[in-house]
């Protein structure tokens, strides 16, 4: 049993090593991921703020240079409302502070982006209401790197990547095996689905964490990009993260017959489940419905203990629950595809 599990990996291991176009990709794929793509998703960028001073007074240049002094922002006057909200329908300002005449503000940010909204509420809240003195406001940004929002999508890019590179890989290694008839093979010498569907999750978590590995030193090198928490406590996540998704990549490949099918059905069942794991849209922005099918997604559960784990500095302990239901998603997935497998005439 442990020879035919280890001749299983060793096979997928050459096979790996003599496509130079896969091992072109496993360097390429952090690279650009977690080298370049981040580039795209920081929030270094300027908006634009009006200012209309309804009370006529020092306030509304007061306001100007209190915006112009955030890098973030770039704030000029207007005279009136009407002025202020034709240039905003245009998209030509990203929001507008309103000072009454009774010297109170009123922030009021273009809401077409729901978080470019709220970043842009909070920074100006922070601008002009700075010091602990001024109307008793005291603001503190928890979790935010130096970077902006680029550590926290840098995570989100290790999930994508693990799972791409995963799932491709094992989806490919058993698509080549179905074509060249090497299944049958396994069959007519005894081997149990079940070793064969270990052995396949065993290599490709080992490669993907190495990938992950390799991420994490790209992040590290161009963005400064560092786990709070224990390292063994995010591989460890990651690993559990891979016990399921590789699992799916396994169902697409068991019940399709060409590598066509294969990778379109995982591209289908991928794009739903990231849309819905809360990586790129909060909760709070889902229907009760769909927001209540994240605790069956392995993404989520990821992604929530990932920025957990890397930015606030959490333990294994801390993302008991997140780990203990990948590792039952993983483990019923295992079951099913075993079952398929031997279903399908193995």
């Amino acid at each position: 049993m442990i020879r035919a599990f280890l001749h299983i990996m060793l096979k997928d291991a050459i096979q790996l090593l003599r496509t130079p176009v896969l091992l072109g990709l496993l360097v390429l794929c952090p690279a650009i991921a977690i080298g370049l793509v981040p580039f795209g998703l920081e929030n270094k960028v300027n908006l634009h703020v009006l200012v209309v001073d309804e009370s006529f007074s020092e306030a509304g240049r007061e306001a100007v240079r209190n915006l112009n002094a955030s890098p973030q922002l770039k704030a000029s006057q207007e005279l009136s409302m009407e002025s202020a909200q034709a240039l905003m329908d245009k998209g030509k300002a990203d929001a507008t502070v309103l000072i009454t005449a009774d010297g109170s503000y009123n922030i009021l940010p273009d809401a077409s982006h729901a978080i470019q909204a709220m970043d842009a509420s909070e920074i100006i809240s922070r601008q002009l209401f700075r010091t602990p003195e001024d109307e008793g406001v005291k603001m503190h940004t928890l979790f935010v790197s130096s970077s902006g929002n680029t550590h926290y999508y840098l995570t989100v890019m290790l999930i994508l990547l693990m799972s791409i590179i995963g799932c491709c890989l094992v989806g490919l290694s058993i698509i080549n095996e179905k074509v060249n008839r090497q299944l049958e093979y396994y069959r007519s010498v005894g081997m149990s689905p079940t070793i064969y569907i270990t052995s396949k999750l065993t290599f490709h978590i080992l490669v993907t964490l190495l990938e992950l590995g390799l991420g994490l030193l790209v992040g590290r090198m161009v963005f400064g990009y560092e786990v709070l928490g224990p390292l063994p406590a995010f591989f460890l996540l990651a690993a559990c993260f891979l016990f399921c998704v590789i699992n799916l990549g396994v169902l697409m490949a068991v019940v399709s017959k060409t590598l066509i099918q294969t990778v379109y059905g995982i591209i289908f069942l991928f794009f739903v489940l990231m849309l819905l794991g809360t990586m790129f849209a909060p909760v709070d922005n889902m229907t009760p419905f769909w927001a209540a099918t994240r605790y069956l997604n392995p993404f989520f559960w990821t992604a929530d203990a990932g920025w957990k784990i890397a930015l606030r500095g959490f333990s294994v302990r801390e993302v008991l629950t997140n780990v203990l239901a990948l590792l039952t998603q993983g483990t019923l997935l295992t079951v099913i595809n075993i079952r398929l497998l031997a279903k399908n005439g193995w």
